[in-house]
């Protein structure tokens, strides 16, 4: 029971690895890993099912699937920026269920489950290169076309306070209110802040930054 946080990571050598190769490599990660996680009070991860090891084929199959499932490289974006997306094995639940679940029911218990993970999600990275390997294999990554600005337009700020305590009410409001923006403006988030009574003069709006001269 509890959250299911892991890692899926491409390692790349010089040459195929032979099965006894395999098995050394596994034995090294995991006595490093379970050392990482027992030093943390934790109790050693299971020798079977804590680290798996396959070859890259595995990892060539499951990215075809995923382009062809969600449209090209769409698709792979998406279940790299979208870990949370998926459905969980079993009875488990994923955070996007969770969140569901919370705005169906409103059961304190999912509360405090979204506020746990966001909590401990808080900086997290999605994906991490090697140093060095993504300059050395890929095109430098293209600059966001919105990047200034002075383009940009403003639609409302929230203090520190404030936030929290929107948070603090209803997690779903984290994404809701930044979609709620995106589709429909100001109008859109006053709305959504207006369903539950908040006092919304208290989210004013201002003109966006000038660009420097």
């Amino acid at each position: 029971f509890g959250w299911h946080p892991h890692l899926h990571t491409l390692l790349f050598t010089r040459h195929p690895l032979s099965k006894a190769q395999i098995d050394v490599l596994l034995q090294f990660l995991y006595g490093r890993w379970s050392d990482a996680v027992v030093a943390a009070g934790y109790r050693p991860p299971h020798s079977e099912h804590g680290l798996v090891i396959s070859r890259g084929e595995s990892a060539g199959d499951y990215i075809s699937k995923i382009c062809h499932q969600g449209l090209g490289h769409q698709g792979l974006a998406a279940e790299i920026s979208q870990a949370g997306s998926k459905k969980g094995r079993l009875a488990s639940r994923t955070v996007p269920q969770i969140i569901d679940d919370w705005g169906d029911y409103r059961r304190e218990s999912d509360r405090l489950l979204l506020l746990e993970w966001l909590t401990g999600m808080r900086g997290a990275r999605h994906l991490t290169w090697s140093k060095g390997f993504r300059t050395q294999y890929l095109p430098a990554e293209q600059p966001a076309q919105d990047s200034d600005p002075s383009t940009a337009e403003f639609v409302c700020q929230f203090t520190g306070q404030q936030t929290d305590f929107l948070i603090q009410y209803d997690p779903t409001l984290r994404w809701r209110i930044p979609e709620a923006a995106k589709k429909h403006g100001r109008p859109g988030v006053m709305a959504e802040l207006a369903s539950f009574n908040f006092d919304c003069q208290n989210v004013p709006a201002r003109s966006p930054p000038q660009a420097a001269a």
